[in-house]
């Protein structure tokens, strides 16, 4: 009789001590653009907003109601009053996006669309949407004031180099 077996057998070796062993790791380079997206998402966060007259387009935060019905009967659990929407930001239901634009304050529209969350997670309702408000926000300029009402620093350079470590 004649078999063949294979077994796993662990390697046998020391570790070396820990404390001897030095290790470099470079900083790595923060590009200009990952910078630049957080200082503007900086100034999104403290933008200002004023009311206006018009028409809701891109980049207006408009303050709007939804009302979702199917089948002819409210849904209480995918209706809400008040939220605050930036036109241009998509994500948030399938089709407010084409609704608002164009709408002015006390405008109405319906669209329909399909839930994201909630108890009614992916069920296709219709949703009516009306504009409350719409206000146009105004991003403030990149300079030494800015730097101080964001951090805790006096200028914008001194803001981008802490900024930049903590990217890196």
């Amino acid at each position: 009789v004649e078999f063949t077996a294979e077994v796993d057998v662990r390697p046998d070796f020391e570790l070396p001590d820990v404390s001897e062993i030095s290790v470099d790791v470079p900083m790595p380079d923060v590009e200009d653009e990952r910078l630049n997206e957080q200082i503007e998402l900086l100034r999104e966060r403290f933008a200002t907003t004023s009311d206006v007259e018009r028409a809701a387009a891109k980049d207006d935060l408009v303050i709007i109601d939804l009302v979702a019905t199917q089948n002819g009967e409210e849904l209480a659990d995918a209706s809400a009053t008040g939220i605050s929407y930036i036109v241009g930001q998509e994500g948030m239901l399938e089709g407010l996006e084409e609704a608002v634009t164009g709408l002015s304050a006390g405008e109405e529209k319906s669209f329909p669309s399909e839930l994201v969350g909630g108890p009614l997670k992916g069920e296709k309702v219709d949703i009516a949407v009306t504009v409350q408000k719409v206000q146009q926000r105004e991003l403030p300029e990149v300079d030494d004031e800015f730097a101080q009402m964001v951090s805790e620093f006096d200028t914008v350079e001194e803001m981008r180099e802490d900024l930049t470590t903590s990217l890196q």
